[in-house]
């Protein structure tokens, strides 16, 4: 089948984030004392001769390479998944890794699949006794002194590279790059690295990912199936410490 003329340009933020903490952590002046700290451990690290290749290694989930399944999404695989490359990262610049935690991931489900139903991108929530991040992390009934969360949502299929996509069959969501390769699903790895990378790109995010004072985190994924080109994923991240 011949493709059609039209290329799909992707804005410049095709996926949507949003990142945000308790606490007071969120104010721009601290996101930025914390920011430069960051910035300072990495500077560190070179001037120690440390490279991600001598020091680190990315690990990928048991299975990550499974196109996802937007009927049967494996959350265990997602939550693992972000973990891991979220903690590949982390080992980068000298912080400890994140530990699992199942009562974060519970939480995180329970957002994610809210806002896949409600097509709503917000750390304000319509759930009785969920409607804030802080009450959210109290229903994890866990012994912390802070919490925060990265949200995210973006296509179930990898169109969001700077080239574009063509649209080959919408109804059978058959899509492709502007030189003929089938676009697939995300992977569990794929969209793990994507989501962390996106995150990072973001200073505000980047905040909540290299905090030195969160110990464990969650993560989960909801689907929406009703957007144009086959679904989009909501992503939610939590952190406490």
């Amino acid at each position: 089948m011949p493709f059609p003329a039209l290329v799909c340009l992707n804005p410049a933020a095709v996926s949507t984030l949003h990142g945000t903490c308790l606490r007071g952590r969120c104010s721009f002046e601290g996101n930025m004392h914390a920011i430069k700290k960051v910035a300072a451990a990495a500077a560190l690290m070179m001037m120690a001769g440390v490279t991600s290749a001598e020091a680190c290694a990315r690990v990928t989930v048991a299975g990550g390479d499974e196109r996802i399944n937007p009927a049967k999404i494996s959350q265990v695989k997602i939550d693992r998944a972000i973990n891991m490359e979220l903690n590949y990262q982390r080992c980068k610049l000298g912080l400890s890794a994140l530990a699992v935690e199942p009562r974060l991931s519970a939480v995180a489900y329970d957002h994610a699949n809210w806002m896949a139903g409600s097509k709503t991108l917000s750390h304000k929530s319509s759930k009785r006794g969920r409607k804030s991040l802080r009450a959210r992390i109290s229903k994890a009934r866990l012994n912390v002194r802070r919490g925060a969360e990265n949200i995210l949502s973006t296509a179930l299929y990898q169109t969001e590279g700077p080239n574009g996509y063509r649209v080959v069959n919408r109804a059978q969501c058959q899509f492709a790059t502007p030189a003929g390769a089938p676009i697939q699903r995300h992977s569990y790895t794929s969209l793990a690295q994507y989501a962390v990378q996106l995150w990072m790109n973001s200073p505000s995010h980047r905040v909540n990912l290299f905090d030195r004072r969160v110990r464990m985190m969650g993560s989960a994924a909801g689907f929406d199936p009703s957007t144009p080109n086959c679904g989009t994923i909501y992503l939610t991240q939590n952190f406490a410490g």
